[in-house]
């Protein structure tokens, strides 16, 4: 190898030198294989819910564009803050959807835990449109209340959903769920000799866990778009249409998305998704109360 201080020609033709002997990377090149062979699995056992979350990522996306075109002169201060945290979010929707497919499922969760952190955000803004800047920073105001995820949800709202995020948390920070998993299969003898390090492989348990999730997170924007940042809907949807071609197929979709992506409609034996689905319902109607003036808290349990 170079000295630190060779010339930075002697250091290229080294670094060119070197990765000939080295690539193609055969190591990566099973990976690929590997992966493909995973999406190929997930298709085969779980067609219906790629083809549902394609479809329901295709009604948020143009959902989101519907709201380019509508008239914001009355929007309040917060609603554009809110549009931004959703249409900026749009992305991710995809990204997670092809972690889980490829078998990369704390990755997944991962990045669902930021999809739900931004459903959170926004709700917190319309409760608190006085404090809505600190949603996205650190309070700059005295007295300025500061969005804090798990006091909002459980403290004031009331929600049990301290599952949900735990899971999410626990893959979000060092792969702790599954280091747990290794710790605890440590405790068993075994005369094999143990390897650890990079091992993918299709999971129907991970994938059980993660897609209510990821329904879950696609919903509840969904929901917002439709229900709190569009209306009033009949003449929002009537500037659009001025601009937009095949409406009433984007209208369809939307509203089709909006029923079967629902956790009560998907799974209707967990006790969660079910009390989540309703805790959903009135945590939007609590942001359309506040969002005109009235007392959002005559809502609570």
């Amino acid at each position: 190898m170079p000295e630190p201080d060779a010339p930075r020609r002697e250091v290229e033709t080294w670094l060119n030198d070197w990765l000939d002997r080295h690539l193609p990377s055969e190591w990566i090149g099973l990976l690929y294989d590997q992966d493909t062979a995973i999406v190929s699995e997930f298709i085969d056992e779980y067609r219906s819910s790629v083809e549902t979350l394609e479809v329901g990522y295709t009604a948020l996306a143009e959902a989101v564009d519907l709201v380019n075109f509508v008239a914001k002169d009355s929007w309040p201060d917060h609603r554009s803050i809110q549009f931004l945290f959703i249409a900026e979010n749009v992305k991710s929707f995809r990204s997670t959807q092809d972690r889980l497919m490829r078998g990369y499922y704390q990755d997944c969760g991962a990045i669902t835990r930021s999809l739900y952190e931004t459903f959170v955000r926004v709700l917190f803004m319309s409760l608190y449109p006085e404090d809505w800047s600190s949603a996205i920073s650190h309070p700059t105001k005295s007295g300025q209340r500061k969005f804090n995820l798990t006091a909002l949800l459980r403290d004031e709202l009331g929600l049990d959903w301290d599952p949900i995020y735990r899971l999410l948390s626990e893959v979000s920070h060092s792969n702790i769920q599954s280091v747990r998993r290794k710790i605890i299969a440590l405790s068993v003898p075994d005369d094999k000799v143990r390897r650890y390090g990079y091992r993918n492989e299709f999971d129907p348990v991970q994938v059980n866990i993660y897609l209510p999730l990821l329904d879950f997170v696609l919903w509840t924007h969904l929901r917002v778009i439709w229900d709190v940042i569009l209306p009033p809907r009949a003449d929002s949807l009537r500037e659009a249409s001025q601009i937009l071609v095949g409406l009433d197929c984007i209208l369809d979709r939307i509203q089709g998305s909006l029923y079967i992506l629902s956790p009560s409609t998907r799974y209707k034996s967990s006790s969660l998704w079910s009390q989540a689905t309703q805790d959903v319902d009135r945590l939007i109607e609590m942001m359309q109360m506040a969002d005109k003036g009235h007392d959002w808290r005559i809502l609570l349990r």
